[in-house]
């Protein structure tokens, strides 16, 4: 580092800091997540027939809670224990952002920060305007390629992130509450 790009290393160690804390952030939602639909499912045999009849055939039988899927089956779990006021809810909220795609977004780019350096593909990111639009919305982006963004956070978004992500997570507590 030198006195010339000072400004561009900070900026940049604090672009990977921010992503990093995201990326962490969400793991624990997600493992919070798993906990109370783990439970939920051991109190509620409905629930717990639909897990074993949809979700993937590949995880060992009976469910632990150590087994539990994340990701997009984590998702379907979430929405069938939620039923109506899931569906209510998602459809309804302050932000207007139906809850499978604002969680395909935020699932994806904690991968993607987590397993690919930040970077993403722009084609995923525009499988529809709205995914597109709640990237744009929740990160910043530098083109690394014709294909390829790199996810960005300056205080400013994550601070936004943040506060999205938690409004986002509080509605799915009251879901399943």
């Amino acid at each position: 580092t030198t006195k010339g790009n000072y400004e561009a290393e900070l900026n940049r160690i604090f672009n990977k800091q921010l992503c990093l804390l995201y990326a962490q952030s969400f793991e624990s939602f997600e493992r919070f997540l798993k906990d109370c639909l783990y439970k939920k499912m051991t109190n509620d045999s409905e629930l717990s027939a639909f897990i074993d009849k949809q979700v993937n055939k590949n995880i060992p039988r009976p469910l632990s809670r150590a087994k539990m899927p994340g990701g997009d089956e984590l998702f379907k779990i979430l929405k069938k224990a939620g039923g109506h006021s899931f569906k209510e809810f998602s459809e309804g909220n302050n932000l207007h952002i139906p809850f499978k795609e604002l969680w395909t977004i935020l699932s994806e780019t904690r991968h993607s920060i987590t397993h690919n350096d930040s970077e993403i593909s722009i084609s995923f990111l525009k499988k529809s305007n709205n995914h597109w639009a709640i990237f744009e919305y929740l990160f910043e982006s530098k083109v690394v390629s014709e294909d390829t963004v790199l996810i960005t956070l300056d205080y400013k978004k994550f601070d936004r992130l943040n506060k999205r992500f938690a409004e986002f997570a509080y509605q799915l507590f009251k879901i399943l509450s």
